[in-house]
């Protein structure tokens, strides 16, 4: 008997072993559907998945590139643990982006960082000791606000602006 409804299917290859599925770290070799899954079987190392979801791409974590004009996220892009409020372009095909995060890619950066066009993190780390939420490039200079009080080791009151280049903190 037919189903009502079409259903998606889509073949997986496991990336992973099963049982290392159980581990605490987040996995960011993990894809995901853009929408409802209804169904889903594993045939040795092949998962079958069905449900309303038009494509299935990799987890990007709180920040990706979407490419134009099918929108799908750019690979590689860094993985990004925590929640992002700002990015802005760097001028050169990167990106500097700041929120709640601490690290991006496996690199430790505290609310601050810079992504390189290619998808690396870039050195620039000033790090802030809480929440950036708005971000604003003019020339050499990253202007940083949020609720943090210091801004790479320095005291900043909310407000800060940052060496586009080096990371350094400009002075008061």
């Amino acid at each position: 008997m037919a189903r009502p409804f079409a259903v998606v299917c889509v073949v997986l290859s496991l990336l992973v072993p099963l049982t290392a599925r159980a581990q605490v770290v987040v996995d960011t070799t993990t894809w995901m559907a853009n929408h409802n899954v209804r169904a889903l079987v594993q045939n040795g190392n092949t998962i079958y998945l069905g449900g309303s979801f038009t494509f299935v791409y990799p987890n990007t974590g709180s920040g990706a590139v979407l490419n134009f004009p099918d929108w799908r996220p750019t690979v590689p892009y860094p993985r990004i643990d925590g929640v992002v409020h700002a990015a802005v372009p760097d001028g050169a095909g990167g990106w500097y982006i700041g929120g709640t995060f601490t690290e991006v890619g496996g690199v430790a950066r505290s609310r601050l960082a810079r992504i390189n066009a290619n998808g690396t993190v870039s050195a620039w780390n000033p790090g802030a000791s809480s929440t950036v939420f708005c971000l604003a490039v003019s020339g050499n200079t990253v202007f940083v606000g949020g609720q943090f009080v210091t801004v790479g080791g320095q005291a900043r009151n909310r407000i800060a602006a940052v060496d586009a280049t080096s990371g350094v903190v400009t002075p008061t």
